[in-house]
C-alpha cells in the first residue's frame, strides 16, 4: 500500500485507455485530456513501470510483453475501484438470501416475530429473522459491530452512536383473576397498593418502576411478591392466585384474552412510554438494515389500525396487502 500511495491513479486509468486503445491520440480523447497531456502520461507510465509499454509497430501502438501481462489485472482493479464509488447495492428482499438479528424483549418479541413472519412468507421468503435477548449492558456493541442489526421494544435511554424511531406510545393497565376482591374496590389506590403485586422487570435496571414510583409520590408502597423478568410468564401467575400485575395495554389485551384475566385502568397516573426501534448509526443507510426498519414501522402503524378480535385471531398485516416495496438503496 505505501508504493500504491505514491502513484498517480489517473496514470493507471491513463495506462488502461492507451492500452484499450492502441494510440495515444483515441486514448486520449477516451480520457478527455489532449494529445501531448497523453504522451506525457505515456512517458510517466514508462518510468514507472521501467518498460516501454507501448511501441510504434507500423502506423499503431503494440503492448510490450510486460504490457500484455498487466492489462486484464489492471482493467479488472479499476473495475472493482468504480464500482466501490458507484455506491451501495441495492436490497431486494423477494430475492435476498440473509439473517437479520433483532434484539428484543419477550414483550416486543411478541409483536415483532409475527408481524415479520407473517411478511416474510410472501414477500423475502429468503430472509431469516432471528430474535436474540436483548441484554442492554451489550447492546450498544452489538449494533455497532453488526451482531445485532436492530432492537425493538421497551423504552431505551439514550445509547451512544444509535438512532431511533418512535414505533407507538404505549399506556399500562393492571390486570387480575376473574373474582379477585380488588375488582370491588374500583379506584381506591390504597387496596390497590396493598395487593400483593407481580413485578415484571426486564432489565437488571430501574425499569420497571412506574408503579412504585407514581405510588411513592402518593406516600404509599406496594407489596412486590413475584418478580419476573419475561412478559409472557405473568399471566398464569396472576390467573392461579391474588395477585395484580402492571403491563403494557397490547400485552394486556392478550393476556385477557388467553388467560381470562380482567383489565382494568390502575387507579393512579401513571406515564405512557414511547416504543422505539433502534439501530446503531453506522448502519443507518445499510439496505438491509432500513428495509428492515420502514418494513416493521409500516407493519405496526397497520397493525395499530386493525380491530382488536382481528389481532387476538392472529389476523397480521402483511405490506402483500399492498403494492410490493421496491428494492432499498
Amino acid at each position: 500500500m505505501k508504493r500504491l500511495s505514491s502513484i498517480d491513479m489517473n496514470l493507471l486509468i491513463a495506462l488502461d485507455s492507451l492500452l484499450a486503445e492502441g494510440s495515444v491520440t483515441a486514448a486520449a480523447r477516451r480520457h478527455g485530456v489532449t494529445q501531448p497531456a497523453m504522451s506525457h502520461n505515456l512517458a510517466r507510465l514508462r518510468e514507472l513501470f521501467d518498460d516501454r509499454l507501448l511501441v510504434r509497430v507500423g502506423g499503431r501502438m503494440k503492448p510490450t510483453p510486460r504490457a500484455l501481462q498487466l492489462q486484464p489485472a489492471l482493467h479488472a482493479a479499476l473495475l472493482q475501484v468504480d464500482g466501490v464509488l458507484a455506491g451501495r447495492p441495492s436490497f431486494d428482499a423477494a430475492t435476498a438470501d440473509t439473517v437479520l438479528n433483532v434484539a428484543s424483549t419477550d414483550y416486543g418479541a411478541a409483536f415483532v416475530a409475527p408481524l415479520l413472519i407473517a411478511d416474510l412468507e410472501r414477500q423475502a421468503p429468503g430472509v431469516r429473522i432471528a430474535v436474540k435477548p436483548l441484554i442492554h449492558r451489550e447492546l450498544v456493541g452489538q449494533l455497532a459491530s453488526g451482531d445485532i442489526q436492530l432492537a425493538a421494544g421497551l423504552p431505551f435511554d439514550d445509547l451512544p452512536g444509535t438512532e431511533t424511531q418512535l414505533l407507538f406510545e404505549e399506556r399500562f393497565v393492571s390486570l387480575v383473576r376473574t373474582g379477585h376482591p380488588l375488582l370491588d374496590t374500583p379506584g381506591d389506590v390504597e387496596a390497590f397498593a396493598a395487593t400483593p403485586h407481580c413485578l415484571v422487570s426486564p432489565f437488571t435496571r430501574s425499569h420497571g418502576s412506574f408503579v412504585s414510583d407514581a405510588l411513592a409520590a402518593l406516600g404509599l408502597q406496594r407489596r412486590v411478591q413475584l418478580e419476573l423478568p419475561f412478559f409472557l410468564a405473568a399471566p398464569q401467575a396472576v390467573a392461579s392466585s391474588n395477585l395484580v400485575v402492571t403491563v403494557p395495554s397490547r400485552l394486556a389485551e392478550m393476556f385477557a384474552a388467553t388467560h381470562r384475566l380482567v383489565m382494568f385502568d390502575p387507579p393512579l397516573h401513571l406515564p405512557s412510554v414511547a416504543i422505539r426501534q433502534v439501530w446503531h448509526e453506522r448502519y443507518t443507510d445499510e439496505p438491509s438494515v432500513k428495509w428492515l426498519r420502514n418494513t416493521l414501522a409500516h407493519l405496526v402503524q397497520k397493525l395499530h389500525a386493525m380491530p382488536l378480535e382481528d389481532r387476538l385471531a392472529g389476523h397480521w398485516p402483511r405490506t402483500s396487502d399492498e403494492a410490493a416495496p421496491s428494492p432499498t438503496r
